[in-house]
């Protein structure tokens, strides 16, 4: 009675195939942002419970992550300074500094 998969329909075996393929491909993308998330982001305060969520929790622990595991970045006052007339000539000179003469 130990058939394996040949004894599946192909539908059967393609649905499967992809269910894996999503699941590796979540369980890779969540353990990558999870590594470039700073602590101080998580909502846990650590990584290794979402290690765990993530690792033990096959296609909805990655998802759970994504969805609710991080919060939003908080952005400077100083880096929502006004631009200062022309975008383009602001930009370079925030890039480049002042005139150079």
């Amino acid at each position: 009675m130990n058939a394996g998969l040949s004894a599946l329909p192909l539908a059967a075996v393609i649905a499967l195939g992809a269910l894996v393929a999503v699941q590796v491909a979540l369980l890779a993308v969540s353990l990558a942002v999870l590594v470039r998330t700073p602590r101080e982001r998580l909502a846990f305060g650590r990584k290794w419970p979402w290690v765990l969520i993530v690792v033990l929790g096959n296609v909805i622990g990655p998802i759970v992550f994504l969805a609710a595991g991080r919060r939003a970045a908080t952005v400077d006052d100083a880096q929502r300074a006004e631009p200062r007339g022309d975008s383009v000539a602001s930009a370079v000179e925030s890039l480049y500094g002042g005139d150079r003469g």
